[in-house]
């Protein structure tokens, strides 16, 4: 069981998305070496809000429920309207882990996303 003591009323965690378009130089010539590749990286945050009654469901209901719950997202380094998503734990047997994994769905398309509305938030331990 999760205390629900230790959260704040409104409960928000970022997820820092991160990916690499990456591409080769080259000079044209074919006596020379290719460039390395060169990268460009881009962080998006995104922000998730869940109201109090609902985040208490989700860590006190059965976690392997398929039930998505309302939930609201901010995605972007600037003032931005908030989207409707929805949101439930996701995995197998990491769902009876403490550090949860979840599957989040926009109601559209989202272009951070590549074109899809649906993410994965994987939590990650150390061994």
């Amino acid at each position: 069981m999760c205390d629900l003591r230790s959260f704040p009323w409104v409960w928000v965690f970022a997820l820092v998305l991160v990916w690499t378009l990456a591409g080769c130089e080259s000079s044209g010539s074919s006596s020379d070496a290719p460039a390395p590749p060169t990268s460009t990286i881009s962080v998006v945050p995104a922000f998730i809000t869940l109201e109090p009654l609902d985040l208490e469901n989700l860590y006190q209901r059965d976690p392997f429920s398929e039930d998505r719950l309302h939930a609201v997202a901010r995605v972007g380094h600037v003032e931005v309207a908030e989207e409707p998503i929805e949101i439930r734990f996701r995995g197998s047997s990491s769902r009876l882990l403490p550090k949860k994994s979840f599957n989040i769905r926009f109601a559209e398309r989202q272009d951070f996303l590549f074109g899809s509305a649906r993410m994965n938030a994987n939590a990650t331990t150390a061994r």
